[in-house]
């Protein structure tokens, strides 16, 4: 895997992370409130889906990147 691979993965799983934890944060916050006063909060943010956007593009890139060398190593084979 290369660089451009492993960066995007642990970026996504990252963003995706921080993502779902945010209702279990807000659930830690209000824990000491009563059980009906307890507040989950669910929400995207806009920077959220431009990173996601983001680096969903840069995982695409790496793999179109890696294609191209596969056929460029076997186009200098016939060569």
């Amino acid at each position: 895997m290369r660089r451009c691979d492993r960066v995007a993965l642990f970026g996504l799983s990252a963003a995706l992370v921080d993502i779902a934890t945010r209702p279990l944060v807000s659930l830690i916050v209000t824990a000491h409130k009563e059980p009906s006063q307890h507040i989950v909060s669910v929400f995207l943010r806009p920077e959220d889906l431009s990173t996601l956007m983001l680096l969903a593009t840069l995982l695409a890139l790496a793999h179109i990147e890696k294609t191209a060398t596969d056929i460029a190593d076997e186009h200098a084979q016939f060569v």
